[in-house]
């Protein structure tokens, strides 16, 4: 496990270059919130973050991370019924860091939904852009990320994220 651990904290190189590195999760969660509210304007949403008091370090980049959280509070805020609440909800289990965030929102088909997000359909939200590529880096960092969408129920999303130790 040391020698696991000096691979990746050896490196030569900026941080905030690496594909792939451990990352405290927190950080980038507080960030993609916290712009994701500036984002709002006059739009009003409530978000409800529940995470615990420490998380294990998870295998991401650190900057894409929080873009692909920002990008999916903003997916939703989008999809979100004025006055609602978009609920984020982080946990942990032996192997992964899970981040869980719904909406309660307009929703759209499904199908529509999984297209955008994993199929190869271009899309011309900048938000559904950046979570498109998220999901692909999500892989690259040997994570997974699901979406569903129901039409009058609103979002789910649920990025898993490898821990680090």
């Amino acid at each position: 496990m040391l020698s696991e651990c000096q691979q990746y904290l050896a490196v030569d190189a900026d941080i905030d270059e690496l594909e792939r590195f451990p990352v405290e999760p927190k950080g980038p969660m507080a960030m993609a919130l916290e712009e994701a509210k500036l984002a709002l304007g006059r739009q009003v949403i409530k978000f409800q973050l529940k995470q615990p008091n420490f998380v294990s370090h998870v295998f991401a980049s650190a900057e894409r991370l929080k873009n692909l959280l920002k990008g999916i509070l903003l997916v939703l805020c989008k999809d979100a019924a004025e006055n609602s609440n978009i609920l984020i909800r982080m946990t942990e289990t032996d192997d992964v860091v899970a981040f869980d965030f719904s909406n309660m929102g307009f929703g759209i088909p499904n199908e529509l939904l999984q297209e955008y997000i994993f199929g190869d359909t271009p899309v011309g939200s900048p938000e559904l852009q950046t979570v498109q590529a998220g999901a692909r880096w999500i892989e690259s960092w040997g994570g997974m990320m699901e979406a569903f969408s129901g039409v009058g129920v609103g979002m789910h999303f649920t990025v898993h994220l490898v821990k680090f130790i």
